[in-house]
């Protein structure tokens, strides 16, 4: 069941475990706030006579739009998800708020700002790419990634810039019992440029090998490798920690390139975070 007061549209639950589905043209005259209380999919085209005109999505369940929509407006996310199925050209920036969420397969032609937010390309429990012009991660923010096999698994494609507060996160998602082999690539995000990293603490554990996220942030490529017999702080490879190690250390953290020996704390990037436990080897500890 639907309701409409002003420029609030409210859905509510009538038949259990369907989604309502909307058709035909909706033109916006305003700015939209939509509650979802019950799944709705929107295969409406979604249009609007200038640029203010954008829609506000609350409630704790999924919207999902599935229309070529080119309403110009801004679209907030503040509660629940929000599957983009179809595409949107035209309108302002996707900000995904509070805890919210997007996700989908369509294509979106604007920025997409995450504050607390995360991107889920596809929906739950089904692969998908999401494409979108640039996206910005706050450092509570999380981009969610479901791989189901070597060759399906989710894909952000942005045509434009990545840009990484430190905290935000890559969280890896396995499905239906797949477990990575050595040698297996996952090129989940493309970008023209990106800047910043990504945490990688939520990441499952694999029967064999373990996660390589040294090309991760310069070509959005992850992979599975043998494990390494690397030792720590063992920056100028001459088989001891010393502190003829410190000068390579340093050149190696302030060139930005991935190298095993430095990544002391063993988060996958080399970074400031890697001194404490540097110096913390090399005090033999």
């Amino acid at each position: 069941m639907f309701s409409r007061q002003n420029s609030t549209f409210t859905v509510y639950e009538v038949f259990p475990r369907k989604p309502q589905c909307l058709r035909g043209l909706l033109k916006l005259n305003l700015a939209l706030v939509i509650e979802v209380n019950h799944d709705l999919e929107i295969d409406a085209l979604l249009s609007s006579t200038g640029s203010s005109a954008g829609i506000l999505k609350v409630g704790s369940e999924i919207l999902t739009l599935g229309n070529a929509n080119t309403y110009g407006g801004v679209t907030n996310i503040n509660e629940g998800s929000l599957l983009v199925n179809g595409s949107h050209f035209g309108g302002g920036a996707y900000n995904v708020n509070n805890g919210a969420l997007l996700g989908g397969t369509g294509a979106i032609f604007s920025n997409v700002n995450l504050t607390s937010g995360t991107i889920a390309p596809g929906t739950e429990s089904t692969t998908g790419t999401l494409s979108a012009t640039a996206a910005v991660f706050d450092d509570q923010s999380k981009l969610s990634i479901e791989i189901a096999s070597e060759s399906d698994f989710d894909q952000l494609l942005l045509s434009s810039t990545m840009s990484v507060e430190s905290g935000a996160t890559l969280e890896l998602l396995l499905l239906d019992g797949f477990a990575p082999a050595i040698g297996d690539q996952f090129d989940i995000i493309d970008f023209g440029s990106s800047a910043g990293e990504f945490d990688t603490s939520l990441i499952p554990s694999l029967s064999e090998g373990q996660w390589d996220f040294s090309q991760l942030n310069s070509q959005g490529i992850i992979s599975v490798v043998e494990v390494s017999n690397v030792m720590l702080g063992d920056c100028n490879e001459d088989g001891v920690v010393n502190f003829s190690d410190i000068s390579s250390f340093i050149t190696i953290l302030t060139s930005g390139t991935y190298f095993e020996a430095a990544d002391c704390n063993q988060d996958n990037v080399v970074d400031f975070a890697d001194i404490a436990s540097f110096i913390n080897i090399l005090n033999g500890g």
